[in-house]
């Protein structure tokens, strides 16, 4: 077996995570879509809370997943005590980006709310969640790693 192939993880063991990762990307990226839409009417705001709609299913699903004694974040502590930090902090921006979600759909759902501070909120949270999915990534990098024989 070459050297490669021993860090690799078995065949379809990431498939799950990555088509989960790949969901909340596309949705951050549909939400920011939405947001570049001209404000002028209420079909922006419309298509804003379309997006939302679409991003909080996904996010629900992403921790759903993650959370509990059989989500991946106990997975990954219990693959390899060193990483309970990172993971622990990982599961921690959970809560971030569940209040980042309602106070976007808070100012969406409010017709008195001026499209700029929508944006402004949109695009905090799809940072949020774009930073958490990098954060995921690292520390499921690390779990491998750690697994196959690559860590220290």
């Amino acid at each position: 077996m070459s050297e490669t192939s021993a860090m690799r993880p078995p065949d379809g063991t990431l498939a799950p995570i990555r088509a989960r990762r790949e969901a909340l990307e596309i949705a951050a990226s549909e939400l920011q879509q939405s947001l570049a839409v001209a404000s002028a009417t209420s079909q922006w705001r419309d298509g804003v809370r379309a997006a939302l709609g679409r991003t909080q299913a996904v996010l629900e699903e992403h921790l759903r997943t993650s959370e509990g004694a059989t989500g991946l974040t106990a997975s990954v502590i219990k693959a390899d005590a060193r990483l309970s930090g990172p993971a622990e902090r990982l599961a921690s921006e959970h809560a971030d980006l569940v209040e980042a979600q309602h106070a976007v759909s808070e100012l969406a759902a409010d017709a008195a709310s001026e499209p700029d501070d929508i944006r402004d909120a949109a695009a905090a949270f799809v940072t949020l969640i774009l930073r958490h999915l990098q954060h995921a990534h690292d520390l499921l990098h690390d779990a491998i790693e750690s697994e196959l024989g690559g860590g220290d």
